[in-house]
């Protein structure tokens, strides 16, 4: 299932909205306007 998500988020930088930084506490992922919930720990790991 993890792997499934892997692949969800690797769409272009364009259509992916990560935020960061001291908006980091919304832990919110925006990819073609749809919000997910993820932890920062998954974020982390797929976005290196």
């Amino acid at each position: 299932m993890e792997a499934q998500q892997a692949k969800r988020l690797r769409v272009p930088k364009g259509s992916v909205r990560i935020v960061r930084g001291h908006k980091s506490k919304d832990k919110r992922v925006g990819i073609d306007g749809i919000s997910l919930k993820m932890t920062l720990d998954r974020l982390c790991k797929y976005s290196k």
